[in-house]
Protein backbone atom coordinates (compact mmCIF):
# COMPACT_ATOMS: atom_id res chain seq x y z
CA UNK A 1 0.00 0.00 0.00
CA UNK A 2 2.82 2.54 0.92
CA UNK A 3 4.66 1.55 -2.80
CA UNK A 4 1.33 2.58 -4.20
CA UNK A 5 1.03 5.76 -3.02
CA UNK A 6 2.30 8.99 -5.10
CA UNK A 7 5.50 10.81 -3.76
CA UNK A 8 3.55 13.61 -2.07
CA UNK A 9 1.28 11.73 -0.02
CA UNK A 10 4.45 8.98 0.74
CA UNK A 11 6.38 11.90 1.93
CA UNK A 12 3.65 13.86 4.45
CA UNK A 13 3.24 10.31 6.02
CA UNK A 14 6.77 9.84 6.57
CA UNK A 15 6.39 13.24 8.07
CA UNK A 16 3.27 12.22 10.24
CA UNK A 17 4.49 9.16 11.46
CA UNK A 18 7.74 11.00 12.46
CA UNK A 19 5.87 12.67 14.41
CA UNK A 20 3.96 10.08 16.14
CA UNK A 21 6.77 8.53 17.17
CA UNK A 22 8.76 11.94 18.65
CA UNK A 23 5.96 12.92 19.98
CA UNK A 24 5.33 10.01 22.93
CA UNK A 25 8.96 9.98 23.23
CA UNK A 26 9.07 13.38 24.07
CA UNK A 27 6.40 13.87 26.60
CA UNK A 28 7.51 10.91 28.14
CA UNK A 29 11.26 12.16 28.77
CA UNK A 30 9.98 15.78 29.32
CA UNK A 31 7.39 14.78 31.96
CA UNK A 32 10.07 12.68 34.03
CA UNK A 33 12.49 15.48 33.98
CA UNK A 34 9.70 17.99 34.84
CA UNK A 35 8.35 16.00 37.86
CA UNK A 36 11.80 15.04 39.04
CA UNK A 37 12.46 18.76 39.14
CA UNK A 38 9.07 19.96 40.80
CA UNK A 39 9.85 16.95 42.99
CA UNK A 40 13.35 18.56 44.05
CA UNK A 41 11.64 22.20 44.54
CA UNK A 42 9.51 20.78 46.77
CA UNK A 43 11.78 18.76 48.78
CA UNK A 44 13.89 21.62 48.93
CA UNK A 45 10.96 23.74 50.61
CA UNK A 46 10.14 20.67 52.88
CA UNK A 47 13.76 20.29 53.86
CA UNK A 48 13.84 23.99 54.97
CA UNK A 49 10.88 23.64 57.17
CA UNK A 50 12.39 20.57 58.60
CA UNK A 51 15.58 22.38 59.32
CA UNK A 52 13.45 25.19 60.78
CA UNK A 53 12.26 23.13 62.66
CA UNK A 54 14.94 21.11 64.45
CA UNK A 55 16.07 24.44 65.13
CA UNK A 56 13.32 25.04 67.56
CA UNK A 57 14.03 21.95 69.16
CA UNK A 58 18.13 22.88 69.47
CA UNK A 59 16.70 26.19 70.90
CA UNK A 60 14.57 24.82 73.39
CA UNK A 61 17.13 22.51 75.03
CA UNK A 62 20.10 24.56 74.81
CA UNK A 63 18.73 28.04 75.83
CA UNK A 64 14.86 28.14 76.56
CA UNK A 65 14.51 25.36 78.82
CA UNK A 66 17.44 25.97 80.86
CA UNK A 67 16.00 29.71 80.97
CA UNK A 68 12.95 28.92 82.28
CA UNK A 69 14.02 26.48 84.67
CA UNK A 70 15.77 29.08 86.66
CA UNK A 71 12.88 30.88 87.44
CA UNK A 72 10.66 28.18 87.83
CA UNK A 73 12.29 27.08 91.32
CA UNK A 74 11.87 22.99 90.27
CA UNK A 75 8.50 23.59 88.45
CA UNK A 76 8.26 22.06 84.92
CA UNK A 77 6.66 24.35 83.38
CA UNK A 78 5.53 22.12 79.60
CA UNK A 79 4.54 24.82 77.57
CA UNK A 80 8.83 26.43 78.01
CA UNK A 81 10.67 23.25 78.86
CA UNK A 82 9.36 20.26 76.82
CA UNK A 83 11.21 20.19 73.60
CA UNK A 84 8.33 17.68 71.95
CA UNK A 85 5.14 19.74 73.61
CA UNK A 86 6.95 23.02 71.87
CA UNK A 87 7.77 21.69 68.63
CA UNK A 88 4.07 19.99 68.71
CA UNK A 89 2.46 23.69 69.20
CA UNK A 90 4.80 24.68 66.29
CA UNK A 91 3.82 22.64 63.88
CA UNK A 92 -0.11 22.87 64.50
CA UNK A 93 0.63 27.01 63.61
CA UNK A 94 2.82 26.00 60.57
CA UNK A 95 0.05 23.69 58.72
CA UNK A 96 -2.32 26.64 59.67
CA UNK A 97 -0.35 29.26 56.92
CA UNK A 98 0.95 25.86 55.04
CA UNK A 99 -1.43 23.49 55.02
CA UNK A 100 0.27 21.46 52.24
CA UNK A 101 3.14 20.86 55.12
CA UNK A 102 2.54 18.41 57.90
CA UNK A 103 4.88 17.75 60.69
CA UNK A 104 5.05 14.89 62.83
CA UNK A 105 7.56 13.92 65.66
CA UNK A 106 7.07 10.06 65.17
CA UNK A 107 7.50 7.81 68.10
CA UNK A 108 6.74 3.96 68.96
CA UNK A 109 6.78 5.22 72.59
CA UNK A 110 5.26 8.98 72.87
CA UNK A 111 3.93 11.10 75.63
CA UNK A 112 1.46 13.21 73.63
CA UNK A 113 -0.60 9.81 71.13
CA UNK A 114 -0.99 12.00 68.63
CA UNK A 115 2.69 11.65 68.03
CA UNK A 116 2.31 7.47 67.57
CA UNK A 117 4.16 6.32 64.87
CA UNK A 118 1.96 4.50 62.32
CA UNK A 119 3.22 1.25 60.65
CA UNK A 120 5.05 3.15 57.79
CA UNK A 121 6.65 5.39 60.39
CA UNK A 122 7.38 2.44 62.56
CA UNK A 123 9.42 0.84 59.14
CA UNK A 124 11.01 4.68 59.47
CA UNK A 125 12.18 4.26 62.74
CA UNK A 126 13.46 0.35 62.54
CA UNK A 127 15.98 1.78 59.77
CA UNK A 128 16.84 4.44 62.10
CA UNK A 129 17.63 1.67 64.91
CA UNK A 130 19.53 -0.50 62.86
CA UNK A 131 21.63 1.66 61.60
CA UNK A 132 22.61 4.80 63.94
CA UNK A 133 24.62 6.09 60.81
CA UNK A 134 21.58 6.70 59.05
CA UNK A 135 20.74 10.40 59.16
CA UNK A 136 17.71 10.71 56.79
CA UNK A 137 15.66 9.22 54.77
CA UNK A 138 13.28 10.67 51.58
CA UNK A 139 10.76 8.95 49.38
CA UNK A 140 7.73 8.80 48.39
CA UNK A 141 4.80 7.47 50.18
CA UNK A 142 1.87 5.82 48.37
CA UNK A 143 -0.74 4.90 50.88
CA UNK A 144 -3.92 6.82 51.42
CA UNK A 145 -5.12 8.39 48.10
CA UNK A 146 -2.79 10.89 48.28
CA UNK A 147 0.82 10.17 47.46
CA UNK A 148 2.90 11.83 50.21
CA UNK A 149 6.64 13.44 49.57
CA UNK A 150 8.79 12.59 53.57
CA UNK A 151 11.56 13.76 55.17
CA UNK A 152 12.83 12.07 58.12
CA UNK A 153 15.39 12.59 60.31
CA UNK A 154 16.26 10.37 63.53
CA UNK A 155 15.35 11.73 67.35
CA UNK A 156 17.78 10.57 69.48
CA UNK A 157 17.52 10.82 73.44
CA UNK A 158 21.66 12.42 73.75
CA UNK A 159 21.06 15.27 76.62
CA UNK A 160 20.63 13.87 80.34
CA UNK A 161 17.59 16.63 79.78
CA UNK A 162 16.03 13.91 78.08
CA UNK A 163 16.58 11.01 80.61
CA UNK A 164 15.05 13.41 83.26
CA UNK A 165 10.94 13.26 81.61
CA UNK A 166 11.06 9.83 79.77
CA UNK A 167 13.59 7.46 82.19
CA UNK A 168 10.87 6.59 84.34
CA UNK A 169 7.65 7.87 86.02
CA UNK A 170 9.09 8.17 89.11
CA UNK A 171 11.69 10.52 88.20
CA UNK A 172 9.79 12.72 85.55
CA UNK A 173 8.37 15.79 86.43
CA UNK A 174 5.14 15.11 88.17
CA UNK A 175 3.41 18.23 86.24
CA UNK A 176 3.84 15.98 83.12
CA UNK A 177 2.91 12.98 84.72
CA UNK A 178 -0.29 14.65 85.79
CA UNK A 179 -0.88 15.81 82.37
CA UNK A 180 -0.45 12.63 80.45
CA UNK A 181 -0.54 9.58 82.77
CA UNK A 182 1.76 6.99 82.89
CA UNK A 183 0.65 4.37 79.91
CA UNK A 184 4.16 5.32 77.91
CA UNK A 185 6.42 8.14 76.81
CA UNK A 186 8.77 6.73 79.29
CA UNK A 187 12.26 3.68 79.64
CA UNK A 188 13.82 5.98 77.02
CA UNK A 189 17.52 4.69 76.57
CA UNK A 190 20.30 7.29 76.81
CA UNK A 191 21.76 7.46 73.29
CA UNK A 192 18.89 5.37 71.47
CA UNK A 193 16.56 6.73 68.58
CA UNK A 194 13.40 7.58 70.66
CA UNK A 195 11.28 8.60 67.40
CA UNK A 196 11.66 10.41 64.27
CA UNK A 197 10.97 14.11 62.93
CA UNK A 198 8.90 13.87 59.64
CA UNK A 199 7.86 16.42 56.56
CA UNK A 200 5.02 15.26 54.86
CA UNK A 201 4.24 17.38 51.34
CA UNK A 202 1.65 15.23 48.74
CA UNK A 203 3.50 14.57 45.97
CA UNK A 204 0.10 15.25 43.67
CA UNK A 205 1.78 18.89 43.87
CA UNK A 206 5.20 18.14 41.98
CA UNK A 207 3.16 15.86 39.45
CA UNK A 208 0.48 17.92 38.79
CA UNK A 209 3.08 20.79 38.07
CA UNK A 210 4.72 18.29 35.87
CA UNK A 211 1.64 17.15 34.24
CA UNK A 212 0.36 20.44 33.55
CA UNK A 213 3.98 21.24 31.99
CA UNK A 214 4.16 18.37 29.74
CA UNK A 215 0.97 18.76 28.30
CA UNK A 216 2.08 22.34 27.45
CA UNK A 217 5.22 21.25 25.70
CA UNK A 218 3.40 18.60 24.00
CA UNK A 219 0.91 21.64 22.97
CA UNK A 220 3.73 23.99 21.78
CA UNK A 221 5.62 21.03 19.67
CA UNK A 222 2.03 19.42 18.34
CA UNK A 223 1.61 23.32 16.79
CA UNK A 224 5.44 24.29 15.93
CA UNK A 225 5.68 20.63 14.12
CA UNK A 226 2.20 21.22 11.85
CA UNK A 227 3.59 24.59 11.33
CA UNK A 228 7.08 23.15 9.94
CA UNK A 229 4.81 20.48 8.01
CA UNK A 230 3.27 22.94 5.66
CA UNK A 231 6.49 25.23 5.38
CA UNK A 232 8.39 21.52 4.53
CA UNK A 233 5.40 20.47 2.07
CA UNK A 234 4.93 23.71 -0.06
CA UNK A 235 8.85 23.99 0.07
CA UNK A 236 9.79 20.44 -1.09
CA UNK A 237 6.68 19.61 -3.00
CA UNK A 238 7.48 23.56 -5.24
CA UNK A 239 11.38 22.41 -5.43
CA UNK A 240 11.27 18.45 -5.84
CA UNK A 241 7.91 17.13 -6.23
CA UNK A 242 6.46 19.17 -8.78
CA UNK A 243 9.89 18.79 -10.86
CA UNK A 244 9.67 15.30 -11.00
CA UNK A 245 5.88 15.12 -11.53
CA UNK A 246 6.61 17.17 -14.82
CA UNK A 247 9.41 14.82 -15.16
CA UNK A 248 6.90 11.85 -15.15
CA UNK A 249 4.15 13.70 -17.55
CA UNK A 250 6.73 15.13 -20.52
CA UNK A 251 8.71 11.37 -20.18
CA UNK A 252 5.25 9.79 -20.84
CA UNK A 253 4.20 11.82 -23.50
CA UNK A 254 7.74 11.59 -25.26
CA UNK A 255 7.46 8.02 -24.97
CA UNK A 256 4.17 8.46 -27.21
CA UNK A 257 5.94 10.51 -29.55
CA UNK A 258 5.12 13.92 -28.51
CA UNK A 259 8.20 15.79 -28.77
CA UNK A 260 7.19 19.49 -27.93
CA UNK A 261 7.53 19.06 -24.53
CA UNK A 262 10.67 20.34 -22.84
CA UNK A 263 12.03 19.06 -19.38
CA UNK A 264 12.00 22.31 -17.70
CA UNK A 265 13.97 23.16 -13.91
CA UNK A 266 14.27 26.44 -12.27
CA UNK A 267 17.02 24.88 -10.19
CA UNK A 268 20.67 24.02 -10.98
CA UNK A 269 21.17 21.27 -8.89
CA UNK A 270 20.92 17.25 -9.48
CA UNK A 271 17.42 18.06 -11.02
CA UNK A 272 18.68 20.61 -13.40
CA UNK A 273 21.24 17.58 -14.51
CA UNK A 274 18.26 15.04 -14.77
CA UNK A 275 16.40 17.38 -16.92
CA UNK A 276 19.59 18.16 -18.98
CA UNK A 277 19.92 14.12 -19.76
CA UNK A 278 16.33 13.52 -20.16
CA UNK A 279 16.37 16.24 -23.02
CA UNK A 280 19.54 14.48 -24.56
CA UNK A 281 17.85 11.39 -24.78
CA UNK A 282 14.62 12.49 -26.33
Amino acid sequence: MFKKLAISKRFSLILLIIFLITLPTMTTVMYYFFRENAIREVADKALLTLNSMESVRKYVGKELRPAVSKDQQGKFLLEGMSGFYILRKVAYNLQEVQPYYRYKQASANPLAQENKADPFEETLLMKFQENLAVKELTGLRTEGRVPLYYIARPVVADRPECMNCHSTVETAPKEQVERYGTPAGYNYVMNSVVGSNIIYVPASVPINIATRSTIMVAIVFSLLFFMLFIVINVLIRKSIIRPIENFVKVADQVSKSKFDNKFEVDTDDELKTLADSFTRLK
